[in-house]
């Protein structure tokens, strides 16, 4: 249980249900169904090419789970199990080594226009110095050890760990996990939870986004000096540090906010609660105060105000606790 010392009460209001997710995927006319989903062959398919350094890779997946490896070789490794044949199509080619520099990942057959393979399963072996960007359909994606990628599918969910240069990833219905990344970070789903664990900025001026519509979000040993966290329809956590000149958001319409901070912390709080109350565990200099129905806010400094934090949920609780 945690022990709060400061409580400012608010008038409390009858709980409000979040919005029940949709019971299904989006639905998709069939004639762009029809397109994704015809193999004209289902069969295990293997090729391999020499990239140079710091290679982008592009793939387009109609339906299939996909799973990305780096490797310490300057060579990407495609294979696919039950889908249909497919070729790599190379763009540019370094200056100095005359190797592929920008390869694409596409459909042998592709008549019709349509890049995006379909398969059972897609594995990639990538260089770890390569920039990886999927667009997609219907894919569950795992992601590791590259040194940037850029992911957007429609539904599934998305797993990416150890990107060093940034992360910029979408799913509309989907759950987003990043573990013991970094760089500049922006995670979005519609319909879904996101999760970060262990990110840290590389250089000055990163910035994390996390954004749902109907999902509750978690943060975890995050390290930026710029965070911006929103749901429509859920609870946010935080449990990290508060860096001085750093500038926190954490906003939600319909769900609480706790951040279990270290003791030592040195901040200035901006909290809008409508319905809900405000509890925290620091001793906090209180500024500023208005209570009025529906509409309450509490501005306040812990410590020398080093860092800059807004909170700010219409129906949830506010609460600040320390770190064991």
């Amino acid at each position: 249980m945690l022990a709060f010392t400061f409580v400012v009460d608010a008038q409390q209001a009858p709980p409000l249900s979040p919005p029940s997710p949709p019971s299904g995927p989006p639905r998709v006319p069939d004639t762009v169904t029809s397109v994704f989903r015809s193999r004209s062959v289902r069969e295990d398919s293997e090729l391999s090419i020499a990239v140079g350094p710091k290679a982008n890779i592009k793939l387009c997946v109609g339906e299939a789970s996909v799973k990305v490896n780096g490797w310490a070789r300057s060579e990407v490794r495609v294979f696919v199990r039950g889908g249909m044949k497919f070729q790599f199509r190379v763009l540019e080619r370094d200056k100095s080594s005359d190797l592929p520099s920008w390869v694409w990942v596409t459909r042998s057959d592709n008549t019709t226009g349509n890049e995006c393979i379909s398969a059972d399963e897609i594995e990639m072996d990538v260089p770890t110095d390569s920039v990886l960007t999927i667009d997609g359909r219907s894919t569950n994606v795992v992601i590791d050890s590259v040194a940037r990628t850029e992911v957007k599918i429609v539904e599934g969910n998305i797993l990416m760990r150890n990107i060093t240069g940034g992360v910029r990833a979408t799913t509309y219905q989907g759950n987003l996990l990043l573990e013991n990344s970094g760089g500049t970070v922006s995670l979005e789903s519609t319909t879904g939870h996101i999760a970060a664990v262990g990110v840290e900025s590389g250089q000055v001026g990163d910035v994390f986004r996390a954004k749902t519509a109907s999902g509750g979000i978690s943060i975890r040993e995050v390290s930026y000096r710029q965070l911006q966290v929103n749901s429509i329809s859920g609870s946010l956590t935080y449990d990290g540090k508060l860096l001085p000149g750093g500038v926190y958001s954490f906003k939600t319409s319909n769900g609480s906010i706790l951040m279990t901070l270290p003791e030592d912390i040195s901040a200035r709080f901006n909290a809008s609660y409508g319905f809900g109350s405000f509890q925290t565990a620091f001793p906090i200099s209180v500024t500023q105060k208005t209570d009025m129905p529906g509409s309450r806010t509490f501005v306040g400094t812990c410590g020398e105000g080093e860092a800059n934090v807004t909170l700010q949920t219409v129906r949830g609780s506010i609460g600040l606790a320390k770190k064991e």
